[in-house]
């Protein structure tokens, strides 16, 4: 940075960190990019996206590796009901787990 702006013909001196934050706020405010922060530490910014969809992808983002291991888990524990149920249907027993669904691959 110290190389470029000793090339400029105006001598600008760079911008302060508040000054650098009243012009993100200013164009924030225009609407010329979308903002968002998470866990008041980390902020998104986003020139394609509007608000609402940089917010909603930001939600997927932070919940894929949660909802991904919640599906598999509620998966897991249906083909294990339903096993057991085959298994004591296969012996002539009633089913073990009267509420679970037979095995169906999606």
């Amino acid at each position: 940075m110290q190389v470029e702006m000793s090339k400029r013909a105006d001598e600008a001196l760079p911008l302060s960190d508040w000054e650098l934050r009243l012009l993100l706020n200013k164009l924030a405010v225009r609407k010329f990019y979308a903002r968002s922060t998470y866990g008041r530490r980390l902020t998104y910014y986003s020139h394609r996206m509007n608000q609402y969809n940089l917010r909603k992808a930001i939600i997927d983002r932070k919940t894929f590796i949660f909802v991904n291991k919640y599906i598999r888990q509620q998966d897991d524990q249906a083909m294990t009901e339903a096993i057991q149920n085959q298994r004591a249907m296969l012996v002539g027993r009633k089913p073990t787990v009267p509420s679970a669904h037979p095995i169906s691959v999606r």
